[in-house]
């Protein structure tokens, strides 16, 4: 099994059986704890027990975080039990992540320290300010320099706050936009003023915290602020594509396994066509939305310099699924508990960290996303498995994108690659028409990307490119490992693949010629896989793995 998910695998079998109320990480604690606004200080006290905070961490300063899939995978599991939880518990490595890229080692090693040592869930703000009289800044804390250091005072915006030890984040140290700066600073000395209750993610910490003259560590230049923050969240996406995925994960065998087991007049629901093409498009949403977050977590280290395209074009493709997802999950169930708590949780959790803004990123890069396709482009080394990592380079993050995508620019080259593959009989000529629409399209939405100056048209233009970087990143994972996985039947002959692309080619709204006939081959391949893992206890998955919920004696 590939490490990340063996490492999601042994989290995953640890937490226990989460249908089991006497689990502690089960869905219905966690269903107390939303009815009651609460924070799940117990799980996430479990989860540093574990060691999921030390997976927050690089090594250098004492952590696990050796690549990004571990991560990644780690808060998948968490979220694929409770998205609230995914995020009440992986801010505390948001709020890191500036620290990370540029404060000083002895900066670092001192918050590496404290994450490791899972101080996450003991951190209790104050409730009340030790001077109510003092200021409050509006907007942003002002940092004033001092011969102690800097001294914090003010509000920051409301947000969900970490309950880590440190947390990082913007202040003024001058009146004007360049002289914003990132700071360190103990979350314990501030002051939590919780809002006006939420509609999802209700056990978070929401809120704006309030410092009284706090001391503060500067993170790299005074004036870097901006940039630092816009590099931070480069990352930070990806993340946020793992709460998605996690959604996906839950309310998609919720959704099966229901529908599976109900009948109407004696014909079971799954037999109707309607719901079984549903169900299998869902399915291929979640199989292209895993290969995408492959691709995108393994960049992090072999691309860091295109995660500006990367980061938000991956999230803005996981988020979109989720959200249908989840919706039809539960137009198919009815479900006013699981389902209807991961509804809320997932559309808050975009609402409050910004999720907008990813597709505002991409669509003010899809010019120079224009001027790049084409271009030479290397092997697909993300997509590869086997391709080992390197350690992650904070110096190689850029604002943009300078040379696009590698990913897109490889589009033609791995076409191509799978037309010889038909015409060798590896895969169906179906699948290499298919991709040769998906080509066609991708050609002709860049020759459009230079137009797009009205800010309607750019949006809608930045969602079509995440569908097509979606369906690329799907060929280049299926063609760089198709070969360690001959035997598994979802691999062999492009099964998955050839799926993925019809959805995919849907979405986009370009269907390739004889659909009707594409997609009844395409789909029926791919339902008995889904069905199987379902029925056998497994993560429904490229690479599945057996649930504990499915796994009891």
């Amino acid at each position: 099994m590939h490490k990340p998910y063996q490492l999601a695998a042994d989290l995953d079998a640890k937490l226990g059986d989460p249908t089991d109320p006497g689990q502690l990480f089960s869905y219905e604690t966690c269903a107390g704890l939303d009815a009651r606004d609460e924070f799940p200080a117990a799980i996430c006290e479990q989860l540093d027990n574990l060691g999921l905070s030390a997976y927050y961490v690089p090594p250098q300063y004492g952590g696990a975080l050796q690549n990004f899939e571990d991560l990644f995978q780690l808060l998948r599991t968490v979220a694929r039990r409770d998205l609230t939880v995914a995020v009440a518990h992986g801010t505390a490595y948001v709020d890191a992540v500036p620290t990370w890229i540029a404060a000083s080692p002895t900066l670092a090693s001192r918050l590496g320290a404290e994450l490791v040592r899972g101080r996450l869930a003991e951190r209790r703000f104050q409730t009340s300010a030790a001077d109510s009289s003092a200021p409050k800044s509006i907007g942003l804390p002002v940092a004033v320099a001092s011969p102690a250091g800097y001294l914090l005072t003010g509000t920051t915006p409301a947000a969900p706050r970490t309950r880590g030890p440190l947390t990082g984040l913007l202040a003024r140290t001058g009146d004007e936009l360049a002289e914003l700066s990132m700071f360190l600073v103990e979350t314990g000395s501030a002051q939590l003023d919780p809002p006006a209750r939420l509609h999802g993610i209700r056990g978070t910490d929401h809120g704006s915290l309030t410092w009284y003259g706090t001391e503060a560590d500067l993170i790299g230049t005074e004036g870097s602020g901006v940039e630092l923050a816009m590099k931070s969240r480069q990352l930070t996406w990806i993340l946020d594509a793992a709460v998605s995925l996690g959604g996906i994960d839950q309310v998609l065998r919720l959704a099966l396994g229901r529908v599976i087991e109900d009948t109407v007049y004696d014909l079971r629901l799954v037999d109707l066509p309607q719901i079984r093409r549903r169900l299998t498009e869902a399915y291929a949403d979640l199989l292209a939305a895993e290969a995408v977050s492959m691709v995108a977590t393994r960049s992090v280290q072999l691309s860091p310099d295109e995660l500006s395209v990367i980061g938000p074009a991956t999230t803005v493709f996981l988020r979109e699924r989720a959200d249908d997802l989840i919706q039809l999950a539960a137009d198919l169930t009815t479900e006013e508990g699981r389902v209807g708590k991961a509804l809320r949780d997932h559309q808050t959790a975009g609402a409050v960290t910004g999720a907008t803004r990813a597709l505002r990123g991409l669509a003010g890069q899809l010019p120079l996303l224009a001027r790049s396709y084409g271009q030479p482009a290397p092997l697909a080394a993300a997509a590869a498995l086997s391709t080992d990592l390197p350690d992650l380079r904070p110096d190689q993050l850029q604002l943009l994108a300078r040379s696009g995508s590698s990913l897109m620019n490889g589009l033609p080259a791995a076409v191509a690659e799978l037309e010889m593959l038909a015409n060798a009989g590896v895969v169906s000529h179906q699948l290499a028409d298919s991709a040769e629409v998906l080509r066609s399209v991708a050609d002709d939405l860049h020759c459009r990307l230079t137009d797009a100056l009205d800010p309607p048209v750019a949006l809608e233009l930045a969602r079509r490119y995440s569908l097509c970087f979606a369906a690329a990143a799907c060929i280049q994972v299926w063609l760089r490992n198709y070969g360690e996985h001959s035997k598994d039947d979802l691999w062999t002959g492009a099964v998955w693949l050839e799926a993925c692309l019809v959805r995919l080619l849907s979405l986009l709204r370009v269907p390739p010629a004889g659909l009707a006939e594409t997609v009844q081959i395409a789909y029926g391949r791919l339902m008995p896989t889904m069905v199987q893992q379902l029925r056998s206890g497994q993560l429904l998955s490229l690479f599945p793995y057996p649930v504990p919920e499915e796994s009891r004696a």
